[in-house]
Formats: C-alpha cells, sequence, structure tokens
C-alpha cells in the first residue's frame, strides 16, 4: 500500500479527540503565521482566496462519489441538496452581476453542476432500497 492511499485512507480516522484537536490547533496556528507573515503579498492573498473557494466549492464531492459507488442515495435530504442548488445559484449570479473575480464564479458553477449532479443520482437510485436482513427465531433466542 502506498503512503498516498494509506494517509487518504486512514487521515480522518482519530484514534482519540486529543489528537484531534492537537491537529486542528497545529493547523490554526500554522495558517495563522503563515497569513501573517505574507498577508501584503497578492500573490498569497489569491492564492489562498482560490484555495478557499475551491475547498468550498468541493464539499459535496464526497457524497457524489458514494453515491456512484454505491449507487444508493439512502438517508439523503433531498430538501438539504435543493437549498445548496438554490444557495449556489443565488451565489453564483451575484458574482456575474458584481463581477467577481473569475475564480469565484468558476467555483460557484463547480458547486451548481455538483448540486445537479447528486439531484440526478437521487432521481437515477431512488428505487434502490436497502435490502431488508431479517434475524431468524433461533438466533433472536442466542
Amino acid at each position: 500500500m502506498s503512503l498516498v492511499s494509506t494517509v487518504r485512507s486512514s487521515f480522518w480516522r482519530w484514534t482519540d479527540f486529543r489528537s484531534y484537536v492537537e491537529f486542528s490547533l497545529y493547523f490554526w496556528i500554522s495558517a495563522t503565521l503563515l497569513t501573517l507573515v505574507f498577508i501584503k503579498s497578492p500573490l498569497f492573498v489569491q492564492a489562498l482566496g482560490g484555495a478557499s473557494v475551491c475547498i468550498e466549492a468541493s464539499l459535496g464531492v464526497p457524497q457524489m462519489l458514494q453515491n456512484h459507488r454505491t449507487k444508493k442515495t439512502a438517508g439523503i435530504s433531498v430538501p438539504l441538496i435543493i437549498s445548496w442548488f438554490l444557495g449556489d445559484a443565488f451565489k453564483t449570479v451575484y458574482y456575474v452581476l458584481r463581477n467577481q473575480p473569475l475564480q469565484f464564479i468558476l467555483c460557484g458553477i463547480t458547486q451548481l453542476f455538483i448540486d445537479i449532479v447528486i439531484l440526478f443520482q437521487i432521481t437515477l437510485y431512488k428505487d434502490k432500497k436497502e435490502p431488508h436482513v431479517s434475524i431468524p427465531k433461533d438466533e433472536e433466542e442466542a
């Protein structure tokens, strides 16, 4: 197993809450110090903003990929996804009307695309129910 696949499969599987809090604190301190040092650099500010909107734009990707992998959307709230879509639509229109930087508009369009894909998956996989597993009587009494 490669280092990348090991990190990818176990990064968010913290052994305890303390290690999660420590990582979050160290990350926050590092990001804050880095920002304070380079805040006057237009390149740094643009890169930070670009990374921020790209992360926000990709928030729905894990759900979209899981839906595709399992061919199921059980448990997904349709009103939630519709509210994502509406929020992303209004935000993207605002960016266009206010002539915001292209990175904001492209990330808004990406979010809309992901929202539409998830809504399509809900429609496509809606008849795929979780199989009902019944426990035989003799196992219930054991």
